[in-house]
């Protein structure tokens, strides 16, 4: 049972056959055409061979813009790397190098430095 709004299915038919036509451009629409006429081919193998076609010339298409290589930056990319780049050079110079707030390097092997709590009562 079909619904009432929706298109049959050889209206849907001829909505995708459309749209694939005006995908795969006029000439190669009407050199499937053509065969279909002749009955070298069905329509669903036409319509096959002209995804094929279309899928090759985007292929080419991107190949041909990939070879220019990549994009130029956009401003607000720029902008965002910038500011990224100052804030990385601001937290760096407000790091305590030295001080009571500066993180301790711990050598594990100097018993200075490095002392197990003794006030702490161990596991027993």
């Amino acid at each position: 049972m079909s619904k009432p709004n929706q298109p049959s299915g050889a209206e849907r038919a001829a909505l995708r056959r459309k749209k694939l036509q005006k995908k795969v451009g006029q000439d190669v629409w009407e050199r499937y055409a053509e065969s279909v006429k002749k009955g070298l081919l069905t329509q669903a193998e036409a319509e096959a061979a002209m995804k094929v076609v279309r899928h090759k010339e985007v292929t080419q298409a991107n190949r041909a813009r990939k070879a220019n290589g990549p994009r130029p930056k956009s401003n607000r990319q720029r902008r965002k790397e910038h500011a990224e780049k100052l804030a990385a050079q601001d937290w760096a110079s407000r790091r305590h190098t030295n001080g009571h707030r500066a993180r301790r390097r711990i050598d594990y092997d100097d018993p200075a430095t490095y002392q197990l709590n003794a006030n702490r009562r161990s596991h027993r």
